[in-house]
């Protein structure tokens, strides 16, 4: 049985979770995929 993601609350629990664990273990499958959109800005700095 593989182990449930944890709930990270914060980007440095994030980071610290993905430099240290081992993905293999974890059960994804309930994972989705993710995409952003970023439009250039309007007033960039010359």
């Amino acid at each position: 049985m593989k182990k449930r993601f944890p709930k990270l609350r914060t980007d440095k629990a994030a980071e610290t979770f993905v430099d240290e664990a081992d993905l293999t273990q974890y059960d994804l499958s309930g994972m989705k995929p993710v995409s952003f959109e970023f439009q250039p800005k309007d007033n960039a700095p010359a």
